[in-house]
């Protein structure tokens, strides 16, 4: 039985990737198309007189991937260890130079715009130190203020502390 077949509205019946049923597979088989699943077992290889099994080619991408990603990172930490410029080390290499040299300024007590504040506040912190060693009678009321915030703040931190381990169940007693 011949006969020809007349197309007159184009419709898509399936997607790929998509499962059909037995009526859409007769039907698609009668028009000439067949599903097929291509693929391909591997059952070993031979490489060099050395015979590699199945499992041995077996890949987990996800742990290559994690194993990419962590020797990408250990090439980046060595060559900014070893300081090796390039565009994308010189960043991380200029921060770190920049965190250094503003340390050895601290440490050198080197007066510039950025230091300035970090010095004044140990400097401040030095001189409340040795107040706090004299006599009240040498302290002027302004710096016994201070002294006496200072001494308040710390009484309640202690006291807090204190409440808290008071308050904790003992173990072992």
């Amino acid at each position: 039985m011949k006969g020809s077949v007349q197309i007159s509205k184009r419709t898509v019946i399936l997607k790929e990737g998509e499962e059909f049923d037995g009526d859409l597979g007769l039907m698609l088989s009668k028009l000439g198309i067949n599903p097929i699943i291509a693929g391909l077992r591997l059952c070993g290889t031979l490489e060099g007189g050395t015979v590699f099994a199945p499992s041995t080619l077996d890949i987990n991408f996800e742990q290559f991937e994690g194993d990419l990603i962590s020797y990408a990172t250990g090439a980046f930490n060595l060559a900014c260890n070893i300081t090796w410029f390039t565009n994308q080390t010189m960043p991380t290499i200029l921060a770190k130079a920049s965190r250094e040299a503003f340390a050895v300024a601290l440490e050198a007590a080197v007066a510039t715009a950025d230091t300035m504040p970090h010095l004044v506040g140990r400097a401040h912190r030095g001189a409340m130190a040795v107040a706090g060693s004299l006599d009240s009678d040498a302290l002027d009321d302004e710096l016994a203020a201070m002294l006496g915030a200072a001494a308040n703040a710390a009484a309640s931190a202690s006291a807090a502390v204190a409440e808290s381990d008071s308050s904790a169940p003992c173990r072992g007693r």
